[in-house]
């Protein structure tokens, strides 16, 4: 039966390379490219369609995710480090357009997007991904 964990696994200390960053801008890029193109009454008054936000920030969370498989840093700070890079690109993609009547709620939307979804996000992805690839055994 599926069964949905009552708190997210811990985080750890956030990551900073050069590498990290330049990906990250380069989720950046990506995201200029097929970002909405938004008038300035769709913008006040809220007609806008904010999947295409969203189905960036899952899909950068999952590329973040394997990038961070592919790097030696310890479990609860590679979720630290991907939660820190999916709030950058969660400020980034949303900026602007957010409606004037949502502006006062920006921060609780924020942390449901980001601390509550992407983290259960992640670790989802982590438990899928420990069954696919296996465990690298201790020397």
């Amino acid at each position: 039966m599926f069964k949905l964990p009552t708190l997210n696994n811990p985080v750890g200390e956030v990551f900073k390379n050069a590498e990290l960053d330049a990906f990250i801008e380069k989720l950046k890029s990506a995201w200029d490219e097929v970002k909405p193109k938004l008038s300035t009454a769709a913008a006040l008054f809220g007609n806008i369609d904010f999947a295409p936000v969203f189905n960036f920030i899952l899909r950068s969370t999952e590329e973040l995710v394997m990038y961070m498989v592919q790097h030696d840093i310890p479990g609860p700070d590679k979720k630290a480090t991907v939660l820190a890079a999916v709030g950058t690109l969660y400020d980034y993609a949303i900026s602007g357009m957010l409606p004037i009547y949502l502006r006062p709620f920006a921060g609780a939307i924020r942390h449901t997007v980001v601390d509550v979804i992407a983290s259960g996000l992640i670790d989802w992805l982590c438990e899928k991904l420990a069954k696919v690839i296996p465990a690298t055994p201790a020397q």
